[in-house]
C-alpha cells in the first residue's frame, strides 16, 4: 500500500483491507501508521543475504565488479518500494534513512571494500588509501542509476540498459576517464571515511 499510494496517501483502513483483517486488528499490533512503516523498514531494510554473496578474489576484476553491480541492482530493485519509502520519509523521520544506510548500504560497502583490499594485497590494483571510500564511490554510481532510472522516471524519458550502465561504470572505475593532467593538477589523497 505504501509502495503504490505513498505513506501520506495510505490509510490504516486500506492497509487492513489489503491484509484481509479488520482495522481493530491492525491496532492490536501497531499503535499508528508510523509504527507500521517503521516495522516494515526494520524488517526489509536489512539484507542478511549479503553474506551469501562471494566475490572471487582470483576471477578477473572486471567480471567480479560487474557481478557485484548486477547483484546490487537486482537486490535493490527487489526492495525498491522500501528504498522509495526510506527516501521519501527520511526528511520527516531521519531514522528511516539511517536504517536503510546502516542495515543495507553499509553492508554493500564492507563487502566491496574487503574485496578491494584482497586485490590490493595481491598486487592487482595500485594504492588504496581508503577501501571503504572507494567502495562507496562505486555503489554511489549504482544508486545514481536507481534514482535516475526508477525513481525520477529516466526509464521512460531516457532508458538505459542496466548492462550498458554496469559495463561503463566498471570501465570508468578501473580505467578512469582518461583525463590528461595539466601542470596544476596533482593527485589528491582520499580522506579516510567510515562505512
Amino acid at each position: 500500500m505504501f509502495g503504490s499510494k505513498g505513506f501520506p496517501g495510505s490509510t490504516v483502513e486500506e492497509i487492513a483491507r489489503a491484509a484481509h483483517i479488520t482495522k481493530g486488528t491492525v491496532y492490536l499490533y501497531f499503535a499508528s501508521k508510523e509504527e507500521i512503516l517503521a516495522s516494515i523498514l526494520a524488517e526489509r531494510s536489512d539484507l542478511p543475504h549479503l553474506d551469501e554473496i562471494t566475490l572471487d578474489p582470483d576471477a578477473p576484476m572486471r567480471d567480479t565488479l560487474a557481478l557485484f553491480a548486477r547483484r546490487f541492482l537486482e537486490i535493490e530493485m527487489e526492495h525498491l518500494p522500501v528504498f522509495r519509502l526510506s527516501l521519501s520519509e527520511a526528511y520527516r523521520v531521519p531514522s528511516y534513512g539511517e536504517r536503510l544506510y546502516t542495515g543495507n548500504l553499509s553492508g554493500w560497502h564492507r563487502l566491496l571494500a574487503r574485496y578491494l583490499e584482497t586485490q590490493f594485497a595481491a598486487g592487482r590494483i595500485g594504492a588504496l588509501p581508503d577501501p571503504t571510500l572507494t567502495a562507496r564511490v562505486f555503489t554511489a554510481m549504482l544508486i545514481g542509476y536507481i534514482l535516475a532510472q526508477h525513481i525520477l522516471g529516466g526509464e521512460r524519458i531516457n532508458p538505459i540498459d542496466p548492462e550498458a550502465w554496469i559495463a561503463r561504470q566498471v570501465s570508468i572505475f578501473l580505467d578512469g576517464i582518461g583525463c590528461a593532467r595539466s601542470q596544476g593538477d596533482s593527485p589528491q589523497s582520499d580522506p579516510v571515511t567510515p562505512a
